[in-house]
Order: structure tokens, then C-alpha cells, then sequence
């Protein structure tokens, strides 16, 4: 008899409990290897965020919005009501730096894994934004190396081929931008890189111009001339760092793309202009 008793009594108490014995395992799957990365990032942007001294303020204000952009801290059991041995987060791999050579050693450090990131996403979202992220932190590693009188040099690629009309349009409008400072510095006497430069455009939108087989015809974007109002020299290289980050998920060749839209960011940073926190991107709204 008390053994027929018994029986209904444990099961009140496990209905009691909310246990179902036919109930899966609660744990959550491990996190995949592009929710790893993203993770990372997160967290090394939490990391800069955080930066207090007046050098990194511009890295830590970017930092934020590269944050937001990227989402909080994933967490299996957020209100602690998991199962116990749920994994604790893991934290940020990197320190905060104390000062401007820590901060720039950590930004030289670690946006070669933006970039790399950025090459391996499997969707265009997410290598747009890892693109971005990496143009911003260089743009940001140089003006910190810039304001500690150590002015680097923008490392081009050979090529950056686009498939993209409007990009190869942009290359082609920023070497005739180039082409006029070039005319304008000879006559200055001056020396500078800027018909380097114009070249090296004007190669890359013909390569990518014949690449996609619209080299004279209807389809060609450029134009023999361009509305030209006022040239800033930093700007010039600016936006076409925008303009080459939206072009790195579809090539063919990331890294080369990514290369130049870096290479660009140097450019204008080293000559007074700046990209912002997500170039090419639009900045997430507030509220």
C-alpha cells in the first residue's frame, strides 16, 4: 500500500518542479566558429571603449559604435538561471592599454584579425562590418603614430579589381581629382605622391573596367571630365576608403580590396582627414 502511494507522490513533486524527464538537455550548443569571432571582436571592442587617457579618446569613442554595431556579449544563461555548469564567459584576450604606445601596439596587434575576418565571412554583412572596423582602427593606429611624431606611409596592393560600376566610377573620379593636385603641386615645386597615386587608380578602374567587359561601352561609368568644385586632398583618398569597403565582400579578392580601402584611410588620415568609426557603413541610429 505505501508502495502504491509513493508512486503518485513523486510525480506531484516533479510536476511540482517543472522537471520533465522527457526534456532535452538545457545546455546550448557551442557557439560556431563565426560566433567566436564575432565574440572576440566584441569583446576587444569593449576593451577600447573602455580607454580613459585623452590620446585614445577618438579609438574609444569609435570603439563604442564599432560595439553597438557588432552587439553585446553573448551569454548562454544571462539571469543566472542555467543549468550549473554552464560556461562563464570568457573575457577579453587582450589588456587595457595605459597609454598611446600600449593603445597603438594593441590596434597594430589585432586588426590584422579584422581583416582576416573580414576575408573569411560567409555572408556579405559581416565582412562588410569586420571591413570597416579594420579601415577605422588603421585610420586610428596612424593618427595616434601621427600624433607621436611617427608618420608611416600607406602600403598599396599591386591591384584591387572590382566587379562593381560605381566603385570603378570612384576610382577613376579620384584620379582626375589627383591628377589636378599633381598639375597644381609641379607648378608648386613640390613633391608629392599624388600623380603616383592618380595613376594608380585610373590602373585599377581600367583592370577591373576590361575584368568585367564594360572597358568603352555603354556600360562604362567613367566620364572624360568631372564636376570638380573644390579638391580637399584628405578627402579625396576618404571617400574612396568608404566607397572600396563596400566593394571587399563581393570581389573576388578581399584582401587586395581591403588592402587599398586601408591604404586609403592611411592617405587621408596622414593628410588631415578623417573616415569615422564604419566607413561605408551607416552608422546605427540612436534611440
Amino acid at each position: 500500500m505505501m508502495k502504491r502511494f509513493l508512486i503518485p507522490v513523486l510525480a506531484l513533486l516533479l510536476a511540482g518542479c517543472a522537471v520533465r524527464i522527457d526534456t532535452p538537455d538545457p545546455t546550448p550548443e557551442p557557439p560556431s566558429q563565426a560566433e567566436i569571432v564575432r565574440q572576440r571582436e566584441v569583446l576587444r571592442a569593449e576593451v577600447f571603449a573602455g580607454i580613459g587617457f585623452g590620446e585614445g579618446a577618438a579609438v574609444a569613442t569609435h570603439a563604442q559604435i564599432q560595439l553597438d554595431a557588432l552587439g553585446g556579449v553573448w551569454e548562454a544563461w544571462p539571469d543566472g538561471d542555467g543549468p550549473t555548469d554552464a560556461e562563464t564567459p570568457e573575457g577579453a584576450d587582450i589588456a587595457t592599454p595605459p597609454g598611446p604606445t600600449e593603445l597603438s601596439a594593441a590596434l597594430v596587434q589585432t586588426t590584422p584579425d579584422l581583416v582576416e575576418a573580414a576575408i573569411d565571412a560567409d555572408n556579405a554583412v559581416s565582412s562588410s562590418l569586420y571591413a570597416s572596423i579594420a579601415v577605422a582602427r588603421t585610420a586610428d593606429e596612424v593618427a595616434l603614430a601621427l600624433a607621436q611624431g611617427q608618420p608611416g606611409s600607406p602600403s598599396w596592393p599591386d591591384s584591387a579589381l572590382t566587379a562593381l560600376p560605381e566603385v570603378i566610377r570612384a576610382l577613376d573620379a579620384a584620379a582626375y581629382g589627383l591628377d589636378i593636385l599633381a598639375a597644381q603641386d609641379s607648378a608648386a615645386g613640390l613633391e608629392t605622391t599624388a600623380q603616383a597615386d592618380a595613376e594608380r587608380f585610373r590602373r585599377w578602374a581600367d583592370a577591373s573596367a576590361l575584368e568585367l567587359g564594360i572597358a568603352g561601352t555603354d556600360q562604362d561609368p567613367r566620364e572624360p571630365l568631372y564636376s570638380v568644385e573644390t579638391i580637399e586632398r584628405g578627402r579625396i583618398y576618404a571617400d574612396l576608403a568608404e566607397v572600396l569597403v563596400t566593394a571587399v565582400p563581393p570581389s573576388a579578392d578581399r584582401g587586395a580590396v581591403l588592402a587599398a580601402a586601408q591604404a586609403c584611410a592611411t592617405a587621408a588620415t596622414l593628410h588631415g582627414a578623417t573616415v569615422g568609426p564604419l566607413p561605408g557603413l551607416a552608422l546605427p541610429r540612436s534611440g
